[in-house]
């Protein structure tokens, strides 16, 4: 799954893309029936939907520090 959203964006995004993914994967080593619950009930179409999805981005990383 996480290598998929890699590749839906254009290379410009990639490193964002890649950043977010990581933490996704982190994350849901630690929750995976929700996340992996979210990320299935998702269309992912572009890179918007993309940034949508990791929407909570900044919380995950502050859980990590």
């Amino acid at each position: 799954m996480v290598y998929n959203i890699f590749n839906l964006c254009s290379n410009t995004e990639q490193i964002k893309i890649n950043s977010k993914a990581l933490i996704y994967a982190f994350i849901a080593e630690s929750d995976p029936i929700h996340l992996m619950k979210e990320v299935v009930s998702s269309e992912i179409n572009n890179c918007e939907d993309i940034n949508k999805l990791f929407a909570t981005e900044t919380i995950a990383s502050n859980l990590l520090i």
